[in-house]
């Protein structure tokens, strides 16, 4: 993967399922870690992008009143799995790379 990784510190992690929870940084071009503290990574959660989900152009309501708009997403090799709804209304979404084999894939995750 040539795309240098994210800060670690702009995710919420968890160590015992190697899944990244939530992203919580503003960047809007990010790329997924292989590892994290030693641990690799090996899932993203259904809920991983809901800061960047924007509902401005929609019928869905929120008290969310900015969002980081997500532009792109590298996703590496070591995500065997990736969470329903992953990337749904994030409307600024532009480009995903996906290096990973990927074995299971979330309904509309997309």
């Amino acid at each position: 993967m040539p795309f240098e990784a994210t800060d670690a510190a702009n995710f919420e992690f968890d160590p015992a399922t190697g899944t990244v929870m939530a992203y919580t940084g503003s960047d809007v071009d990010v790329v997924i870690p292989r590892e994290i503290d030693g641990v690799t990574v090996t899932a993203i959660d259904r809920n991983a992008f809901e800061a960047c989900r924007d509902y401005a152009n929609t019928e869905t309501t929120s008290d969310r009143t900015e969002w980081v708009h997500l532009r792109s997403v590298v996703i590496p090799e070591t995500v065997r799995s990736i969470g329903d709804d992953l990337f749904s209304y994030c409307q600024q979404l532009e480009t995903v790379v996906c290096y990973a084999p990927m074995e299971t894939t979330g309904g509309t995750a997309f």
